[in-house]
């Protein structure tokens, strides 16, 4: 990046000179270690870059492709009065991971005549088609197996870990004692006992008195 910063800046002035060459070389290593620090930029990502340089080129000349075919479709489509345009807004699942890639199919979908990216939320794609010959279905299509590519090696997607809950234990019924009936006792009728100084006679002689 450093050395495409300070060709640039060479092709900027025009010419070379000693003084151009000497601000050109600080110019381009401030700018570089700005990118490192707030841009979230590194060297390493740039050897990535690198590395991957073929299949972005192989990409680019992919694209250019596409357009002039997409751009034929669409010229079909406006010189045939006979056939029936049915523009269509389809979506899809994307398995890009990274958000360059989705930025990169995104922009790619609208520069190919006949289609444009209406939204992306996560990895749904929201695409309007001219026509359903332009509809890149619901599947996995060229394009985006192309970046792919680019992004690396795509493995199986984690699987969430699932924590296993205790199972419950069930709760313990408590079986409590059947009430006994309380037993009511009826008390006996008091007998009066038997005085044998107290006779009939004595009381009717007392009754007598008291008359």
């Amino acid at each position: 990046m450093y050395f495409l910063l300070f060709g640039f800046w060479v092709l900027l002035n025009g010419k070379w000179t000693t003084e151009i060459a000497i601000v050109g070389v600080i110019v381009c290593a401030a700018l570089y270690a700005f990118m490192c620090a707030f841009m979230d930029y590194s060297p390493k990502k740039e050897w990535k870059i690198a590395k991957r340089f073929g299949k972005i080129v192989g990409y680019f000349f992919y694209l250019v492709g596409e357009i002039f075919k997409s751009a034929w479709g669409t010229m079909v489509l406006i010189w045939s009065p006979d056939k029936e345009i049915e523009p269509r807004v389809t979506s899809f699942h994307t398995k890009l991971r990274t958000d360059a890639g989705k930025v990169v199919l995104a922009n790619s979908i609208t520069m190919t005549p006949g289609t444009i990216t209406v939204d992306v939320q996560d990895d749904l794609f929201l695409i309007h088609c001219l026509d359903e010959s332009f509809d890149v279905g619901t599947e996995g299509f060229e394009m985006e197996s192309r970046v792919m590519q680019i992004e690396g090696v795509h493995a199986a997607a984690p699987v969430p870990e699932t924590v296993e809950e205790p199972a419950e234990t069930p709760e313990e019924t408590v079986v409590l004692p059947a009430e006994t009936p309380e037993v009511y006792v009826e008390a006996e009728a008091e007998i009066p006992q038997y005085d044998p100084q107290y006779d009939g006679d004595t009381a009717e002689k007392e009754d007598a008195q008291d008359e």
